[in-house]
């Protein structure tokens, strides 16, 4: 389905509920460029003090927090990062090993990418932090037998909240 076709039966779900059956999110037509590395704990430390984060949290082995600094501790699970149009996305894959993922925006006309935000309400005892908020990254098929279908391709930290969403 096109995006334009996709973006008429979507404005119907707010004139003509019935015509759908759903809500239809409003999807944004733009460019997701995604680099991946593998490194240690102390090379890890490195690569976030450079991309030099806004907004993070992270995952050790005891707890989650809410930080934009680097990691103090090596017991880190899984950690994401963003800064304005850009995010970091850490998973630990065996012992003293991380796989990083650095994405980045880059709005394209006539792109096969598209993406919608999601807020998500955390817990409550994250210091005030209410809702937490994710592109979520469809990419189109433009060969094959799946030519034309939309999949899911990634999602991206893109920051926290004070407000709940709606």
């Amino acid at each position: 389905m096109s995006l334009n076709t996709y973006s008429i039966l979507q404005s119907h779900t707010h004139t003509a509920p019935d015509f759908v059956g759903v809500e239809l999110p409003t999807l944004i037509q733009s460019n997701l460029t995604l680099s991946h590395e593998y490194c240690n704990f102390d090379q890890l430390c490195s690569k976030i003090h450079t991309f030099q984060p806004q907004q993070g949290w992270a995952m050790y082995r005891d707890s989650v927090t809410i930080s934009s600094n680097v990691p103090s501790r090596n017991d880190l699970i899984e950690a994401e990062y963003s800064r304005g149009e850009e995010s970091l996305q850490i998973r630990l894959i065996g012992p003293e090993h991380y796989s990083v993922c650095k994405m980045a925006m880059n709005p394209t006309p006539n792109s096969h990418m598209v993406y919608k935000e999601q807020s998500i309400l955390v817990q409550k005892h994250f210091n005030g932090v209410k809702a937490i908020t994710y592109r979520l990254w469809y990419q189109q098929h433009i060969n094959g037998e799946n030519s034309g279908r939309w999949e899911a391709f990634v999602q991206q930290f893109i920051g926290f909240s004070q407000q709940e969403e709606k």
